[in-house]
């Protein structure tokens, strides 16, 4: 994380939300309505991601011509409080990083574990930057031209 920082209180978020401030009317509009939602970073929320568990994940290759293809990210994630779950759908990837330690307990392998927080950042070439961590198991960090972010309270969906 650039700005984020972590300490023994907990998350530092001051010097990210004045940056967002700085940048916010050069964000793509659904990037922008995400970043600055004011649920993102209130963890008594249920749209909040801090410690949603990831359900699924898929990158696609999409045709856009004869010789040309765009990647896309999916995810899925479960909210924290059980009750509704939010997809992510960052198109038009220019990188990704996507790391996971593997930990278990006992016999029990833990996966991703929780969603701690994310950072968006916009790059010089216009892109954002999405970096996402989770607890104690990794990292990942999607460079892209847009972000979607869409919450849901059926399941079922």
């Amino acid at each position: 994380m650039k700005f984020i920082r972590h300490d023994d209180r907990g998350y530092r978020l001051d010097a990210y939300l004045a940056y967002l401030d700085q940048i916010e009317g050069r964000l793509p509009p659904s990037v922008r309505e995400y970043a600055l939602a004011s649920w993102h970073y209130d963890i008594k929320h249920h749209q909040c991601p801090h410690d949603a568990r990831l359900v699924s994940m898929s990158v696609d290759e999409i045709p856009t011509g004869k010789s040309s293809r765009t990647l896309e990210m999916r995810a899925r994630f479960k909210g924290a409080f059980n009750d509704g779950f939010f997809d992510f759908i960052w198109r038009d990837v220019q990188s990704y990083s996507l790391s996971l330690d593997s930990i278990t307990r006992g016999a029990i392998s833990v996966g991703h574990e929780d969603w701690m927080i994310d950072e968006l950042l916009l790059e010089g070439s216009g892109l954002t930057s999405h970096e996402i961590e989770f607890s104690r198991t990794g990292c990942w960090k999607i460079l892209c031209k847009d972000i979607t972010y869409e919450w849901r309270t059926n399941i079922s969906q």
